[in-house]
């Protein structure tokens, strides 16, 4: 019998590409592999027990993909995972040396900047919803007709803060991630330089 392993949320939890693809390729290194992924199953992603292997993860949102856009990742080798709405999940064995996704920095680059982008859209739509709603229920708070009206417009003010503050805490988790990994490459630089 096959040991199975549930992760819950798991798009959520990792708001950087690059964090989501070291997590897929520290579980593989451990022997664990999904299942499926997809739209619906990537807010409860299963996985197997396996055999452990070296995969290269790659995360790569594409809204509007090209339409030989999975052919050309598959001709350079690389295996389909699965797609959560625009996020793309592929992957890659190796032995020896990592393979790259992402052929230059410039491509990385634009990656990242397309991760902000979204989820600076997101954050704003949501704190807009936010204090348009905390003003509403300022200005009609004694116009309400009944407690109906009174929860409706408390549920709105919860979910909406809620999903402001958790979208405005990725952005964070993305700024602390790429941070790190500056001082990480300023660090290897100094050292290439002493070699």
């Amino acid at each position: 019998m096959k040991e199975k392993m549930t992760k819950w949320f798991t798009p959520f939890r990792f708001a950087v590409p690059e964090a989501y693809e070291e997590w897929f390729e520290q579980l593989a290194a451990e022997g664990w592999h999904p299942i499926k992924v997809g739209h619906i199953n990537s807010m409860k992603m299963k996985f197997e027990k396996g055999e452990i292997t070296k995969y290269r993860y790659v995360v790569d949102m594409q809204v509007n993909p090209r339409k030989d856009y999975l052919q050309i990742y598959q001709d350079f080798g690389w295996e389909f995972v699965g797609r959560m709405s625009s996020l793309f999940v592929w992957r890659k064995k190796y032995e020896e040396t990592k393979p790259e996704s992402f052929s230059d920095k410039e491509s990385a680059a634009k990656r990242t900047k397309k991760f902000i982008t979204l989820l600076s859209v997101i954050s704003t739509v949501f704190c807009c919803g936010f204090i348009a709603l905390a003003v509403l229920f300022g200005v009609y708070f004694t116009r309400l007709n009944s407690e109906e009206q009174y929860i409706q417009f408390v549920i709105g003010l919860i979910f909406s803060g809620a999903m402001s503050f958790f979208m405005i805490s990725r952005l964070r988790q993305f700024v602390k991630y790429k941070e790190k990994h500056k001082k990480t490459e300023s660090k290897e630089k100094k050292l290439s330089k002493l070699r």
